[in-house]
């Protein structure tokens, strides 16, 4: 563990005592910092060990066209735009923040799609 930290340029010591500290959760099967499964506390003990970079992001779009609450593509005279629904990336939900409070990017993914399906059903009926 300490050459591995070495390796990646971080403090040894912190480094080895926070992997102390998840095999003491293991051996006690309860993750008190991060409430993990017990079946998945699985000990840091016998290497080889690796290590990989790995950058979080938040990917989403901050343009699309404007839509309504039922995702209803809405053109530049403020109308709605009869049958046309976006969804996603293609209508960032920067756009009703406002209207609906803090979303991410994939709830307003997964939402949206749900929105514009039942909306569409109802338009085709």
């Amino acid at each position: 563990m300490e050459e591995l930290a070495a390796e990646l340029g971080i403090d040894v010591a912190a480094f080895v005592a926070e992997i102390q500290r998840y095999n003491e959760f293991c051996t006690q099967g309860r993750d008190a910092d991060f409430f993990k499964d017990p079946k998945g506390l699985v000990p840091l003990e016998n290497g080889p060990f690796y290590a990989f970079y790995g950058g979080r992001f938040s990917e989403g779009a901050f343009g699309g066209v404007k839509v309504n609450e039922n995702t209803e593509v809405i053109n530049k005279e403020g109308q709605v735009v009869s049958g046309l629904y976006a969804t996603g990336d293609a209508a960032s939900a920067n756009l009703l923040r406002d209207q609906m409070g803090v979303i991410s990017e994939l709830t307003w993914a997964v939402s949206s799609g749900y929105i514009a399906g039942m909306e569409v059903s109802k338009y085709l009926k």
